[in-house]
């Protein structure tokens, strides 16, 4: 009940615009590394071996990829995660895969909804999570979307603009494009 209630005050001051925007130079490799050891330790992490440092809002990105993992966990707690971070263009794209059940074509775009549930005799999670996450995002100037994995699971991609120079307010133009790129990426495995 406690989570529901937060859940309930974080929406609330999300809608009323009453969460500032705290930009801070954030490594993402240890960034990610950390998240996921707190929320779904068995996820692998690739990132671009180059990547390091973005200036971004680190306790919104914390909130939106954790509650990505916290999705997969819950609905998909036997499935392979894999997170994959890049940074293109000023943007950050951060995409959280699992190949657990999937959902259907009819229950995609209703994943953002507020209290949307795949099952709702299911028990646990408010319903919020992926809603609160996308707010998040589009408070950063981004989105998050989801799409149906290749045989299975889900795909969920981040992408906010991230920079060292960026002003309130500035977002760039040139979104990185939706296929994954064909710059090598290195796989951590997190503890």
């Amino acid at each position: 009940l406690r989570s529901l209630v937060e859940d309930l005050l974080e929406v609330s001051r999300l809608d009323a615009g009453a969460t500032a925007t705290d930009a801070s130079d954030v490594d993402i490799a240890r960034f990610l590394e950390a998240v996921i050891a707190d929320r779904h330790p068995a996820a692998t992490l690739s990132i671009a071996p180059t990547m390091s440092r973005v200036r971004t809002d680190q306790r919104s990105l914390e909130r939106i990829v954790g509650n990505l993992l916290d999705n997969a966990a819950h609905h998909a707690p036997q499935a392979s995660v894999a997170v994959t971070a890049t940074v293109e263009d000023g943007w950050l794209r951060v995409t959280v895969e699992d190949n657990g059940p999937g959902v259907s074509d009819d229950e995609l775009p209703h994943l953002f909804d507020r209290f949307f549930k795949t099952d709702p005799s299911r028990q646990g999670g408010s319903g919020l999570g992926l809603a609160i996450a996308r707010q998040h995002a589009r408070r950063l100037g981004g989105d998050v979307t989801a799409r149906a994995g290749g045989q299975r699971g889900l795909v969920f991609s981040v992408e906010i603009p991230v920079s060292d120079s960026l002003q309130d307010g500035d977002v760039p133009e040139n979104r990185p494009p939706q296929s994954e790129g064909e710059e090598r990426l290195h796989t951590r495995r997190t503890p």
